[in-house]
């Protein structure tokens, strides 16, 4: 319960920035049988040095083609904690409050 919260703050509360995935693993942990994966990601966050930080998700098997090395994908980081983000994916946009700021390059990207 406690990291969905965490998700939820940062997806409503979050700066958008972009990600480059630098680095990808399987965790070995599954759930609902997709798998939890371990990003290493550069941080592109407006006004702040490029950045890298690793991150967990859950991501579908029909969108892991979508997180493969070199793909930039637009995130969320947690204005207390930039090292803490969240990739800001197409179920996320029900969240208003997290694309009120969003760049429109990403509000693109995730319609696509």
């Amino acid at each position: 319960l406690k990291p969905n919260m965490e998700y939820s703050r940062i997806i409503k509360t979050g700066i958008p920035a972009t990600a480059t995935i630098l680095y990808m693993t399987e965790t070995g942990t599954r759930i609902n049988n997709q798998p939890l994966v371990k990003f290493e990601v550069q941080v592109e966050l407006p006004g702040v040095p490029t950045y890298t930080t690793t991150t967990k998700s859950i991501v579908s098997y029909l969108h892991i083609s979508q997180f493969q090395p070199g793909a930039k994908i637009p995130v969320m980081v947690d204005s207390k904690n930039n090292m803490k983000i969240v990739f800001l994916l197409q179920g996320d946009m029900s969240h208003s409050n997290a694309l009120s700021n969003a760049y429109p390059q990403q509000v693109e990207e995730i319609k696509v």
